[in-house]
């Protein structure tokens, strides 16, 4: 049961779970307001994007950019994972 529980609640929580393995997806709600969605790459958690659960805004870590020459390629190319 804790395993569904931890896939059902995305590993919520204020700090990296304690069963994470490189690879593991959790988020961070350590910060009022602030869902900060962390893979875990076996020694170090990378923040891919956070939500202010506010407003709704989605936004990258600073010093991340994503730039394209063909705006119609970025929502394909997220929903392929690339």
């Amino acid at each position: 049961n804790n395993s569904l529980g931890a896939i059902n609640s995305s590993h919520i929580g204020s700090s990296r779970p304690s069963s994470a393995v490189a690879g593991t997806l959790w988020i961070d709600n350590g910060t009022t307001n602030t869902f900060k969605v962390k893979i875990f790459d076996g020694s170090d958690d990378l923040q891919i994007f956070e939500i202010n659960t506010s407003t709704n805004a989605v936004s990258l870590p600073t010093g991340v950019t994503v730039s394209e020459s063909d705006p119609n390629s970025i929502p394909f190319s997220v929903a392929l994972g690339s």
